[in-house]
C-alpha cells in the first residue's frame, strides 16, 4: 500500500505542468516611453514586468535568467552599470533623474544582481543566473509583477534585455484531495481483494 501511495504521489508531481516565459525590454521601448536612445547616465530605470501578460498565474518559479544582448559603452572609460531585482507595485517602465551624476548605485539596498564594470565600445552579451534569488523572486511574483532596476554610470546601448523564467505549476488543493481519495479507494479495494 505504501508503494502505491508513493507511486501515485510521484505521478501527481511529475504531471505538474512546466512552463517557460521570456519578457524582453528593447531599446525601442525606452525610445517610446522617454525618447531615450539607450540607457542614459543621468537617469536610473525601473522595468516593472507584468508576469500575467504571458499567462503566468502563480506557478512556482524554478529557474530564472537575465540576459543582456550586445551591450556597449559610448566610450572606453571605466564605468559601472548596477543591476538589481525589484518588487515594484506597478508594471511598466519608469525612470528617475539621477541627482548623483551617475556615480552612485541608486538601488543600493535592493536585491543585488550585478555591477557590470568596464564595458567598452565593443558589444558584449551578458547572462546572469538568478538561481540564488529564487526565494525572493517567488515572493515578489505573488502579485504577478517583478522588476529589474538599471542604474547606468554612463550611456549604454544594447540590443535587448530578457528575463526568462521556468516554472512548475503548484498542484491545486482540489487535485491533491481527489488524488488522496483515489489512493484511499484503491487501498480499500485491495484490502477487500476486489482489485
Amino acid at each position: 500500500m505504501k508503494k502505491l501511495i508513493i507511486l501515485v504521489s510521484m505521478l501527481m508531481l511529475a504531471n505538474a505542468a512546466n512552463a517557460g516565459y521570456t519578457y524582453t525590454l528593447a531599446p525601442s521601448d525606452l525610445k517610446t516611453a522617454f525618447g531615450d536612445n539607450g540607457l542614459a547616465h543621468q537617469y536610473y530605470y525601473t522595468w516593472g514586468i507584468d508576469l500575467a501578460s504571458q499567462g503566468y498565474s502563480g506557478q512556482n518559479i524554478t529557474s530564472a535568467t537575465l540576459d543582456i544582448t550586445r551591450i556597449y559603452n559610448w566610450n572606453n572609460d571605466s564605468n559601472v552599470l548596477y543591476i538589481h531585482m525589484l518588487d515594484p507595485s506597478t508594471a511598466g517602465l519608469s525612470r528617475t533623474r539621477d541627482n548623483n551624476r551617475g556615480e552612485y548605485d541608486d538601488f543600493a539596498g535592493k536585491l543585488y544582481i550585478a555591477a557590470v564594470e568596464d564595458l567598452t565600445t565593443d558589444p558584449v552579451s551578458l547572462s546572469y543566473d538568478l538561481g540564488p534569488l529564487l526565494t525572493n523572486l517567488n515572493t515578489y511574483a505573488l502579485d504577478k509583477i517583478v522588476g529589474i532596476g538599471l542604474d547606468p554610470d554612463c550611456h549604454y546601448w544594447f540590443d535587448k534585455i530578457s528575463l526568462t523564467l521556468e516554472t512548475r505549476a503548484i498542484p491545486a488543493p482540489g487535485a491533491i484531495l481527489l488524488g488522496s481519495i483515489g489512493v484511499g479507494i484503491v487501498g480499500w479495494l485491495r484490502r477487500r481483494r476486489t482489485l
